[in-house]
């Protein structure tokens, strides 16, 4: 680990020296649709400043942009319909962007045959901003989940193997800031972002840093439609309190750099650079609609390779298709060659593994998840898991009383 003084300028420098050459660009049209990025267009949220949440796609991608199964991360959206956004009488002030609880039942049977997990579990998730200005371009942002780790979004009930756990952690803290459209500056404790890279060969969706970053969606000046850069703290895997990680804000063990680019409207690519504790990695992504098919709806592909001693590289493909307006249905076969920080659900070796999402209605869905493994080289790994869960999103309840 490299212990160093913060700094702030690498990444609040280059958007300060993109800032200026931007802002003409900016002002010939400041709020068209020319101007926005593709996801920000997109948005059910037509506020003319995209935020953190909002571009990396915390929420989800759409349906109809390509998203998948596989790519839902606690809280998200993508679970469910669409809210019909309000003008709530605490919107000015205060956004309330994700609301969700759910319970699900896990089982995990590894390759000796013991049973390691049988229980039930429950998630909370909520995550909003404070808006410092009407235009929200400035504005404070948290986020407070289950989930004792950097890899666990669940609590245990206590119904099953397991105590109960009642805590919820503040893992997500930070200032934004957008100073013109298309910039985002954000600083203290973050999500992971992720591309078109999920949570099979990155980073667990439950997973948090600390430090600085900087996103550049100016794709008409810039040619990709997003560029990422992040410098700070990884760590505290057991601590998901972000005060209580606050002092890693003088510190620094990782970075990370992110490209991505859209493809018309068909198909989106991505690649990213992390420096993690001395250990260089690459990512790269691609996903595409395939309508045409038939039985596939999108094929979706990532890849890492790890440099230096300890070398080494994995994949996974996955397919997706909604059979019914009631259910969609997925698949693919991972091959992870080492423990990552990646999704527990996606454990080292050779896995198959299913999806299944059942929307009920606009504010209730179910995930199903099953792996089963394909070697039986590592016997203390998980061979066999089993995941289902009941989401309900309250933010769909709130959205329709005008509370936010």
């Amino acid at each position: 680990m490299m212990n160093k003084p913060t700094r702030v300028i690498p990444v609040v420098g280059v958007g300060m020296l993109l800032g200026p050459m931007l802002v003409a660009a900016d002002q010939d049209c400041p709020h068209s649709a020319d101007c926005q990025s593709p996801v920000q267009s997109g948005s059910a949220d037509s506020r003319p400043v995209q935020t953190g949440s909002e571009s990396k796609g915390e929420n989800g991608r759409s349906p109809s942009r390509g998203g998948c199964i596989v790519d839902l991360k606690p809280g998200d959206a993508g679970l469910f319909a669409h809210s019909v956004q309000s003008s709530g009488r605490l919107r000015r002030w205060f956004e309330l962007e994700a609301a969700t609880i759910g319970i699900q039942y896990v089982f995990v049977k590894n390759g000796l045959g013991v049973v390691t997990a049988n229980r039930q579990q429950y998630q909370i998730a909520l995550r909003g901003r404070v808006k410092l200005d009407a235009k929200g371009r400035f504005s404070i942002n948290a986020g407070v989940f289950t989930g004792p780790s950097f890899m666990a979004g669940f609590n245990n009930t206590g119904l099953g193997a397991g105590q109960a756990q009642g805590a919820v952690y503040l893992k997500h803290l930070y200032l934004s800031v957008a100073p013109v459209d298309g910039i985002e500056i954000q600083y203290g404790g973050l999500n992971i972002w992720h591309d078109e890279s999920t949570d099979i060969t990155g980073y667990g969706y439950s997973g948090y840093v600390i430090g600085e970053r900087a996103s550049i969606k100016r794709p008409r000046e810039l040619f990709f439609d997003d560029i990422s850069i992040f410098y700070g703290y990884a760590g505290d895997f057991n601590t998901p309190n972000v005060i209580r990680r606050a002092d890693h804000l003088s510190q620094s063990n990782f970075h990370r750099f992110i490209l991505r680019k859209d493809i018309g409207a068909r198909a989106w690519v991505s690649a990213d650079y992390a420096f993690q504790s001395g250990v260089p990695t690459w990512r790269e992504a691609v996903r595409v609609r395939t309508p045409e098919l038939r039985a596939i709806d999108t094929i979706h592909a990532e890849v890492y390779e790890i440099s230096g001693i300890h070398s080494g590289r994995g994949f996974a493909a996955y397919m997706e298709k909604a059979i019914h307006p009631k259910l969609v249905l997925g698949g693919g076969y991972a091959d992870i060659d080492r423990l990552l920080l990646n999704s527990d659900r996606y454990g080292r070796g050779k896995r198959l593994f299913l999806t299944a999402k059942i929307p009920i209605s606009g504010a209730l869905s179910v995930l199903v998840f099953a792996t089963q493994a394909a070697d039986r080289a590592s016997t203390n790994v998980p061979e066999q898991r089993i995941d289902i869960g009941l989401y309900y999103n309250a933010l769909d309840l709130l959205s329709k009383k005008r509370r936010f």
